[in-house]
Order: C-alpha cells, then structure tokens, then sequence
C-alpha cells in the first residue's frame, strides 16, 4: 500500500538561488526538526547528480539510529529549464519498503519560485506495516515537511502561491514516478 504527501511552498527567492540551496545533500540539516538529529555523510557535500549515493542517518524514536542510503534518479538543472527544475531520489536501503521524492522548483509569474516535494512511500511489512505504524509515520512525514516549509519561509521568504500551484504540479514530460 502506497502513501503519498505533496507539499508546495513559495517562496521570495529566484529559481537558481534554490536550485543551488537545494542541489547539496548537506543542506538538508537546517530543514530538518532537531529531534530527528539529522547527519549527513558520504555523498552529503557534494553537488546532485544523477547516480549519486547519499548516506544520511536519523533518530526519530527513542534515540534509536536508522541509517538511510538515497540514490539521486534524475535530475533537470534550471540550466536545462530556466522556468523549471527537479530532481528525484530514492531511498536504496533504509526504513521504508519504498521512499521516491521529486523536488520540483518552478518560477512564479511575479518573482520567486514555487517548490514542490511529491513523496511516493511503502512501509515494510505491506498491510500489517500499515495497520501498525502508519498512523505514526504520516505524522512524522507531515510534521517534517511542515516543518520544512517553516524552515524555507524563515530562511528565504514567503511568496504569493497561485492557487493553481497550491496542490502541486505535473512534472516535465518523460518524468513518471515508479511505483516499485
């Protein structure tokens, strides 16, 4: 069984600005609460690219560690968009069955950049998982993200989001998320 979280947030900042904040691993560590004691290593400093391995580790309960490998999937660079840009990774090895995020920036017509994270997730177990500890991980899931979108609007500023924004986006063509 498949979750999915969409989150769109706008912010007072021009595409590449965020483009660049958002292309190292490293950054992640500021949009991250502080109890899940975020660490990013191998992989962490260096610029996005498809193929890249990221090693990151959490401790979201009880101090217990997990450890996470992400694999960046695909990435299209404003270079290639000027408008718009993303990127997608999945989790490799970690606490989910399943863990694809696309990070999605597109240019807002008045200025600043719309910013989109679309997460396909699978708990282990399947329906058992679910019926377990699903309840919990959806909480931490949106607490993250609205935590996130705290952290950007702090960080860089609110924009005006239009409303045919506000519930997401199609990505650019060839794009499909999997459903492994």
């Amino acid at each position: 069984m498949s979750n999915q979280l969409t989150d769109v947030v706008a912010l007072d900042a021009p595409l590449n600005t965020l483009w660049r904040f958002f292309s190292t691993a490293q950054n992640l560590a500021p949009l991250t609460p502080p109890n899940q004691k975020l660490r990013v290593g191998k992989g962490g400093d260096i610029p996005i690219a498809a193929g890249l391995e990221i090693e990151i580790s959490v401790a979201p309960m009880l101090g217990i560690r997990t450890g996470w490998k992400t694999k960046i999937m695909e990435v299209e660079s404003p270079e290639n968009h000027p408008e718009q840009a993303w990127f997608r990774d999945i989790q490799e090895s970690g606490p989910f069955a399943q863990w694809d995020h696309t990070h999605a920036f597109r240019a807002l017509p008045g200025g600043g950049t719309a910013v989109m994270d679309n997460v396909m997730y699978k708990l282990p177990l399947g329906l058992l998982g679910q019926a377990v500890a699903g309840f919990w991980v959806r909480r931490q899931v949106d607490g993250l993200f609205a935590y996130r979108r705290t952290a950007l609007e702090e960080m860089f500023g609110a924009a005006a989001l239009p409303k045919e924004l506000a519930q997401g986006w199609e990505v650019p063509a060839g794009f499909v998320p999997s459903a492994h």
